[in-house]
């Protein structure tokens, strides 16, 4: 009888270590698809923490920024067709602690002293300020309508540096929408890996990304890219021109069945020039994002 009860429980481990490997086996052989699971009046809103360490030689001298922020975003689908959306991406807060040569700077975008001050006039241009684009049924933007208020770099270098450190300064068409899953159209299996492009105006960036595993209705996706950034800034009526290249590491999970990320991180670390009045100084840049998504 105590042989037999051993035995069988040695079958039952056998058992379900093999259940456990035909589960595995299935998660892998998997072909996860493209979503879009976007409906009109969807809510989203976007918690990210951002990081950035910058270092600026300036005749002969070292001078370091560090920079923590907690930034709040809200997407809106406004309209759903049978092969586009029409999304709205507001900024609606950002709470900053800026430390430069130590001295700390604070900053809130809720009291009306700060945005009043020289840090809000950064983000005039782009506090509340819905962003407006279409996407298609791929999850890829298709269109931006430009504001005929105020110029893409308006809200100067500290705004573009905050706002282009999330992935969310700037929508560009071409570009798959960030709140989404980028999976290739024909679907991808666990260990699959594939690569996409974009480019415009102020630079181009290459991304390769792998599905590492599927667990519980959720994907994770890694992913590392190259960017090469060259466009003008303005910073208290100053035209600055910035050039940088870079590389980013990370990883997002997603929603399996509708394609919407759920949270995301990134570390990202450029150098190059900005050129002030004919000359270049040397800068480089590093920053960590960390993004949750949610339905409101």
């Amino acid at each position: 009888m105590y042989i037999s009860t051993n035995l069988k429980k040695v079958s039952m481990k056998k058992v379900v270590l093999a259940v456990l490997m035909f589960s595995g086996i299935l998660a892998s052989a998997q072909t996860i698809t493209r979503k879009v699971g976007l409906a009109k009046g969807q809510l989203l809103e976007q918690q990210s923490h951002v990081k950035m360490n910058m270092t600026q030689e300036m005749m002969g001298q070292s001078m370091e920024i560090k920079m923590e922020s907690d930034i709040t975003n809200v997407v809106e689908v406004k309209n759903a067709a049978s092969n586009n959306f029409e999304v709205v991406n507001t900024l609606k807060k950002i709470l900053m602690n800026t430390n430069v040569m130590g001295q700390d700077v604070k900053f809130d975008s809720e009291k009306k002293e700060d945005m009043d001050g020289q840090m809000g006039q950064a983000f005039k241009g782009k506090i509340g300020v819905p962003r407006e684009f279409t996407v298609n049924n791929e999850g890829i933007i298709t269109s931006v309508k430009k504001s005929a208020e105020k110029k893409d770099d308006e809200g100067g270098m500290m705004g573009g540096m905050v706002t282009g450190a999330m992935g969310e300064g700037e929508e560009r068409e071409g570009a798959a929408f960030n709140s989404l899953a980028n999976i290739p159209a024909k679907g991808v299996k666990v260990g699959d890996s594939w690569n996409d492009s974009t480019s415009d105006d102020n630079g181009k960036t290459f991304t390769t990304y792998t599905l590492k595993e599927v667990t519980g209705g959720n994907g994770l996706v890694t992913l590392s890219s190259n960017s090469a950034i060259s466009r003008e800034l303005e910073q208290q009526g100053m035209t600055m021109q910035m050039d940088m290249k870079g590389t980013t590491t990370g990883e997002y999970t997603f929603d399996v069945a509708t394609g919407i990320v759920k949270n995301r991180k990134a570390t990202t670390k450029a150098s190059g020039t900005i050129d002030v009045a004919g000359q270049a100084l040397p800068v480089t840049i590093e920053t960590t994002v960390l993004s949750t998504i949610s339905k409101k």
